[in-house]
């Protein structure tokens, strides 16, 4: 595994600093692949995911339910997670998505901290928080296994 950071303390075994960059994230590399991507640091109610999807990734498997992780096998394409620090729904949401990523080769994972990340509340109308979009359009987030069903349905052939 690979931890890339920019403008964003992380301290521990295997991660890069890159040091061209206007604003923080963090990039996770694992399995010959780029499974996820940060933008922000994560904290707060943020951080405790991003450490457990670190601690799978490392284990080399997904903490996924075994229907949640069946779903997850059959997803295609990218999603983009819009979250702040903050957000009480968010790290359930957030959770669910590192490990489909770390399940499925055919999914990459964006998280958008907008407190950060600023411009993407309106170039992708965030209202509220956790909003999730795949493959351009946007799922509900109501549970994790009516997201993970929505993605199959919208996934790329």
């Amino acid at each position: 595994m690979e931890v890339e950071v920019c403008k964003a303390e992380l301290d521990f075994d295997g991660v890069k600093a890159i040091d061209e960059c206007e604003r923080p994230f963090v990039r996770v590399n694992a399995f010959n692949r780029t499974l996820f991507t940060y933008y922000g640091v994560p904290q707060v109610n943020e951080l405790l995911p991003f450490l457990e999807a670190l601690e799978a990734v490392k284990e080399g498997r997904a903490r996924l339910e075994e229907d949640e992780l069946e779903l997850a096998k059959r997803v295609k394409g990218e999603a983009k997670l819009f979250v702040t620090p903050t957000c009480p729904y968010c790290p359930n949401y957030a959770d669910l998505l590192y490990n489909v990523a770390i399940a499925n080769e055919n999914f990459y994972l964006e998280v958008y901290d907008v407190t950060v990340y600023e411009e993407m509340i309106e170039k992708y109308t965030v209202r509220s928080t956790p909003k999730l979009v795949f493959n351009g359009k946007v799922v509900p987030t109501l549970s994790r296994l009516m997201a993970l069903k929505a993605m199959v349905q919208m996934s790329k052939t």
